[in-house]
């Protein structure tokens, strides 16, 4: 049973899949709906966490390949000022809705608006580490309990 719920916390690592759609499958095997739940919110927290950190140091190690010589140094450096420009020009829209903006396309339970994708949007927009974690956690936390309510109530509803 406990390989169950581990299998459930993987899924909810995976990219595209995510918690919002683990829940779904450990409530159509008829896991413990509770538990399962426990086990979807705590990998989205893990996996929030573990994204901000890693797309916060691609800057980094940009950084120091663009200082290289040659062909290698020269794209990355290329690299670094488009994404450098770009964060310019949408700073006033980060400004304006960032930790709530993301947090809410997190939330939005349909494939292309999770976790994986926020933390991506998080970086190009340069969003700072904390944030980034406040809104991927939120908004992840908001996609599993939709998605868990309304399986939930589905199942128990509609499929009695």
């Amino acid at each position: 049973m406990i390989e169950s719920y581990l299998w459930i916390f993987i899924a909810s690592l995976m990219p595209g899949f995510e918690g919002r759609y683990a829940i779904v499958v450990a409530i159509s095997l008829s896991l413990d709906p509770l538990i399962s739940f426990v086990v979807v919110m705590t990998a989205s927290i893990v996996l929030a966490i573990a994204l901000a950190y890693l797309v916060s140091i691609v800057d980094e190690l940009l950084n120091r390949v663009a200082r290289l010589e040659g062909l290698i140094g020269r794209l990355a450096n290329s690299y670094l000022q488009r994404i450098n420009s770009m964060r310019s020009k949408v700073s006033v829209y980060v400004k304006k809705y960032g930790v709530l903006g993301l947090a809410l396309f997190v939330a939005i339970p349909l494939p292309v608006t999770g976790i994986w994708t926020g933390a991506l949007i998080a970086y190009l927009l340069g969003l700072r580490r904390r944030h980034s974690i406040i809104a991927l956690v939120i908004g992840g936390l908001l996609a599993n309990t939709i998605t868990f309510t309304l399986t939930f109530l589905a199942k128990n509803i509609i499929g009695s």
